[in-house]
């Protein structure tokens, strides 16, 4: 499976899908990463299936796995996630499901921007 980060963009935003794709390469790509992390934080955030207390540990463990980049640790995280599915939007559960993915494309980024990126 090949990843689409802009079919996942379009999937999980409505106002950042239209202004994003009109910036210039690398930073359409740079900010399109950007943004799925932050939907993904956000999706924690906004979980009104989850407890509180479920949602900051949710937060606070992709946070850890990002600024560590431990991939496996976030396969195993996006397992978890997706047993007890925080919400029931459809874009937001893929982009879940492909987080791992998402990370990894910032192998792809010069040192300054990945260093932006997980910070």
């Amino acid at each position: 499976m090949s990843l689409d980060l802009d079919a996942l963009l379009e999937k999980t935003s409505r106002t950042f899908a239209l202004a994003i794709p009109m910036l210039p390469e690398p930073t359409r790509r740079e900010v399109t990463v950007a943004y799925l992390l932050f939907r993904v934080a956000d999706t924690f955030e906004d979980a009104t299936a989850w407890p509180r207390t479920e949602r900051i540990a949710a937060l606070h463990d992709f946070s850890a796995a990002l600024k560590e980049y431990d991939l496996a640790r976030l396969e195993a995280l996006t397992a978890k996630w997706l047993q007890n599915p925080p919400v029931t939007h459809a874009g937001y559960l893929e982009l879940l499901g492909v987080t791992p993915a998402v990370v990894r494309v910032l192998e792809e980024f010069t040192p300054s921007a990945r260093a932006i990126l997980i910070k």
